[in-house]
């Protein structure tokens, strides 16, 4: 889901020429997807995963489709597994990983 939802703003990004934010908010479980300060697009509150830690203010999908503000969101299953939301800046990568 917020694999999905990150994608889609870096695509809406390409599409409108205009830049997208996306600001994670550990204290309540939830994001937000944003073409500028008022202009919400998403605002998802998590129910089934928790978000642990984040290493990064926000993700910024530029319209050339490039992301600036790389880091990673820690994010905690219902069954206790942890999973790493990465996002790269060379690539431009969007990744969910399993802790092993």
């Amino acid at each position: 889901m917020i694999q999905k939802d990150l994608r889609q703003a870096r695509s809406k990004a390409v599409i409108d020429n205009e830049s997208v934010f996306v600001y994670f908010y550990i204290q309540n479980n939830e994001y937000e997807i944003l073409k500028s300060q008022d202009d919400v697009i998403k605002r998802r509150k998590l129910n089934r995963i928790k978000l642990t830690y984040k290493n990064f203010d926000k993700y910024i999908f530029n319209p050339s489709g490039k992301i600036g503000g790389a880091g990673s969101v820690t994010i905690k299953k219902s069954n206790g597994d942890l999973m790493y939301l990465k996002v790269g800046v060379a690539s431009s990568s969007i990744n969910l990983e399993k802790q092993e």
